[in-house]
């Protein structure tokens, strides 16, 4: 699994309102920590429209990947849009931000609908050819989705 990813959802996860985020190899979120925020982004020009790429590379990775990586990291994710909210909140006026917010989250929770659906209607059946032969054939959900392109 891609590292970047993890710390990007754990960086997203814990950051609190009115916290500023700095970019760094286009797709590493990290919470300016400078004394001066504004300037620091100022003097390394970057501006909010730096934060899109790598949130849309997170949660692109995060849906594209879903079953393989995340099924067991829902709790992280979850917190992750609880920390995309505060940024959301904290950039008030920025909307594509809120956009890309209301459409991933929108999305996320389709997501985890369909595994509970899915998961509740899973079905077993087990076929007995002789004594000592079975089949079990298991029906499992393979879901596509088409993620927001911005």
């Amino acid at each position: 699994m891609n590292n970047d990813i993890l710390l990007n959802l754990r960086i997203l996860a814990s950051i609190k309102i009115n916290q500023k985020i700095i970019i760094e190899n286009l797709i590493i979120i990290k919470i300016d920590e400078s004394y001066i925020p504004s300037i620091n982004r100022y003097v390394s020009g970057i501006n909010r429209y730096d934060m899109i790429f790598p949130i849309c590379y997170t949660y692109s990775y995060i849906f594209s990947y879903y079953n393989i990586f995340f099924k067991n990291k829902i709790n992280l994710v979850d917190a992750s849009f609880d920390g995309l909210l505060k940024l959301k909140e904290t950039y008030k006026d920025f909307e594509i931000l809120n956009t890309l917010y209301d459409t991933y989250i929108e999305l996320w929770k389709n997501m985890k609908k369909q595994e509970l659906k899915d998961s509740s209607t899973q079905t077993e059946k087990i076929n007995v050819k002789d004594s000592s032969t079975q089949t079990i054939k298991i029906k499992l959900p393979h879901n596509l989705y088409q993620l927001p392109m911005f």
